[in-house]
């Protein structure tokens, strides 16, 4: 899947919240995203610590390694969510960033490798 239909799929699930919640609009619905990812982080962030053990005796029962992942999803589907509502052009966002990060690093480019 290219990040076109990632960002179709998001578009059908944020259509759907439009429907479902049509009374949280314009910076409300941005404020209800902002929370909802710093909710999501919370719960990756316990899901990460009983992975590692570091939960008292009963959280820890509760925590497996989907947890994680599935919590990880959910962060990253907050966040993509997120982008829409703020009407980010993410593709661009994200190359933009990663090819600063590449600079700041002296990463180089694969094409940039074989051409020396």
């Amino acid at each position: 899947m290219n990040m076109d239909q990632l960002i179709a799929k998001y578009e059908l699930l944020h259509q759907y919240f439009l429907r479902k919640f049509p009374h949280v609009r314009d910076e409300y619905q941005i404020l209800a995203r902002l929370g909802k990812i710093s909710e999501e982080l919370g719960e990756l962030n316990s899901a990460v610590h009983g992975e590692l053990g570091l939960q008292r005796d009963d959280k820890q029962a509760r925590h497996q390694r989907q947890d994680v992942e599935a919590e990880w999803a959910d962060l990253f589907n907050t966040v993509m969510l997120f982008g829409i509502v703020m009407k980010i052009d993410m593709p661009k966002a994200i190359d933009q960033r990663l090819a600063d990060i590449h600079k700041r690093f002296e990463i180089k480019q694969e094409s940039e490798t074989h051409e020396s």
